[in-house]
């Protein structure tokens, strides 16, 4: 540390200082972490916005496309900074510039969703850029995660760059059958991860943390930033592991809940527990 001639003082340098005013950058899942029983609460919404205007920057990493995300926080009064969709196979910035995507080869896409719509009892949907469509409905499913999904015939799949293939599976053991042939079956072509009771199936090598890696190293390359997560499902383990710092929640299972330093009731605990204010517990 620098010393003032003859006086023997002091200065903070200005990389010192940079220690204690570094940008931090929250990823947050949306389905069980901040949309909750069918809504987005107030208390949220406004402790994003305190988040933000503290200069720190906030981050949704989704399964979701670009379309349902946005529908999900139509008039939330939620502005994300970027957007991790599709499980990490696209990113994109918060006006919906895309500046990453990654789409299923075709000819797995056809195979996969041949076989899927032979069940009677699991719903199969399929999502590109720009919409969501149901394949393979035939129990009527229905759930806050399908938001303005829209039919779309199997023969028209090969028309659209699919980029991912969300499949409902109520029943426990068959949703552990299925995402074990397809993890064993495509390996290298494709993931498929859990996510309640979905199994959302993505471009190779595609998890929560390929997207957010990526805008660490083409957006903000060199910056010096403090990483949080906050996720409640299987599906953001890996989003967990590339934070520096990660919640998970009372409800979540139990070994999401071991591999996070904190555990929270809601997600506005760990945002104010983050901004130095009252709120999370230690795991």
């Amino acid at each position: 540390m620098p010393t003032s001639p003859g006086t023997g003082v002091r200065f903070i340098t200005t990389d010192f200082w940079k220690v204690f005013t570094m940008k931090k950058l929250m990823a947050f899942d949306v389905d069980g972490t901040l949309f909750v029983n069918g809504e987005i609460s107030r208390e949220n919404a406004q402790a994003i916005k305190r988040w933000q205007d503290a200069g720190n920057l906030a981050v949704c990493s989704t399964g979701k496309s670009l379309f349902a995300a946005k529908k999900t926080f139509e008039g939330s009064g939620i502005e994300f900074d970027y957007f991790v969709l599709f499980t990490g196979a696209v990113v994109t910035r918060g006006d919906e510039e895309v500046l990453f995507e990654k789409s299923l080869p075709k000819d797995v896409v056809a195979e996969v969703v041949e076989r899927l719509v032979q069940y009677d009892n699991i719903s199969v949907f399929a999502t590109d850029i720009d919409s969501d469509y149901e394949l393979h409905n035939p129990l009527a499913q229905s759930s806050h995660m399908l938001l303005n999904f829209v039919p779309l015939k199997v023969e028209e799949l090969a028309e659209r760059d699919i980029i991912g293939i969300p499949i409902q599976v109520a029943d426990d053991a068959l949703r552990a059958d299925i995402h074990r042939w397809l993890t064993e079956e495509y390996a290298g072509q494709l993931d498929a991860h859990l996510n309640q009771d979905f199994i959302d199936i993505v471009p190779a090598n595609c998890d929560k943390s390929t997207g957010l890696r990526w805008l660490d190293e083409n957006v903000f390359a060199g910056e010096q930033i403090e990483t949080y997560s906050i996720g409640d499902s299987w599906n953001d383990l890996p989003m967990h592991a590339w934070a520096q710092h990660s919640a998970s929640f009372n409800y979540s299972p139990q070994d999401v809940k071991d591999a996070t330093e904190t555990v929270v009731e809601h997600s506005w605990e760990y945002i104010n527990s983050a901004l130095g204010e009252s709120g999370a517990k230690d795991a």
